[in-house]
């Protein structure tokens, strides 16, 4: 289902900046190559607000990709099982704008970690990033178990 920015219920959600939506709406944080990060609790919005950017991008002329983190997962694994990796990264690094839903939701299989790191650190400062979260920066280490990894995943969103 299409989500866009008119149909987002701000009385709902009073602690959303209007203005601020308006802005990252324009797109000018895209061609900055900057990440914006959507965190709260489940039925806040974030997925709604998420793709309705995602989808003002689009009409903009932006290439846009939109996955979970873990469909995100599950490409790399298949792509690495099939040694194609190499190639699927090159590809998530073509898009002028990822979005990143459900940052939280599902620890990631043994492995995908690193591998949806790839696909960050090989975006940071070349490619624009929306994530979703449910989690404080202090409990990204339940989704990426090594502490290391989960500080430099946070470092580049």
């Amino acid at each position: 289902m299409v989500k866009r920015l008119d149909e987002f219920r701000f009385e709902d959600n009073p602690t959303i900046n209007r203005a601020t939506i308006a802005s990252l709406a324009e797109g000018r944080w895209i061609e900055a190559r900057e990440s914006v990060i959507l965190i709260g609790e489940s039925g806040t919005g974030k997925t709604h607000l998420a793709s309705a950017l995602a989808l003002c991008a689009c009409s903009q002329g932006r290439r846009v990709r939109f996955t979970t983190l873990a469909g995100l997962a599950n490409e790399l694994i298949e792509a690495q099982s099939e040694q194609h990796l190499a190639r699927a990264i090159g590809r998530w690094g073509r898009y002028e704008l990822i979005v990143l839903d459900e940052l939280g939701y599902l620890a990631l299989p043994e492995g995908a970690a690193e591998l949806v790191f790839q696909v960050i650190s090989e975006r940071n400062e070349r490619g624009a990033l929306i994530t979703t979260t449910n989690l404080p920066f202090s409990e990204w280490g339940k989704v990426f178990s090594d502490p290391r990894l989960a500080k430099a995943v946070v470092d580049r969103c």
